[in-house]
């Protein structure tokens, strides 16, 4: 696998759905040029002050983004990168895993355990969590690595 073909797009912060949907415009022009995966990184965020139009917004953006994505490409795996804190994940950060998990094929929780003040029992926990509320959704643990 060649990682200059994986497009990381940042979908941090002040992304308005017409912003989103720029950036599926750019996603569609990259893969047709061989790119071979998607990750939505650093953490999936949309900023919106009241929390159930923030995971509303949030999963509309992921389900528009990865049906654009694999009408262009079917074959290219399509990734989130989610805070980790489970079900607290849709309320704080509008990262509904169970919503988001059904339009991706790959959701990866940021395990960083030295940010959280936790071990590696919370690695084994959180992970547990994150694989039986993905549904069909492969789960790839970001591990902190400094």
């Amino acid at each position: 696998m060649k990682y200059e073909n994986i497009i990381d797009m940042h979908t941090h912060s002040d992304n308005s759905f017409d912003g989103n949907h720029s950036c599926v415009m750019l996603c569609e022009g990259c893969i047709k040029n061989g790119g071979i995966g998607i990750a939505i990184t650093d953490h999936l965020d949309i900023d919106d002050k009241e929390y159930d139009v923030r995971a509303f917004t949030t999963n509309q953006f992921v389900e528009t983004f990865s049906k654009k994505v694999k009408e262009v490409n079917p074959s290219l795996t399509v990734s989130a990168t989610v805070m980790p804190e489970g079900d607290k994940d849709a309320y704080y950060y509008g990262q509904d895993i169970k919503a988001i998990s059904k339009h991706v094929d790959v959701i990866v929780p940021m395990m960083y355990k030295g940010n959280y003040k936790e071990d590696s029992d919370w690695i084994k926990d959180t992970t547990r969590w994150f694989v039986y509320a993905s549904g069909n959704a492969k789960i790839w643990i970001g591990l902190q690595t400094y």
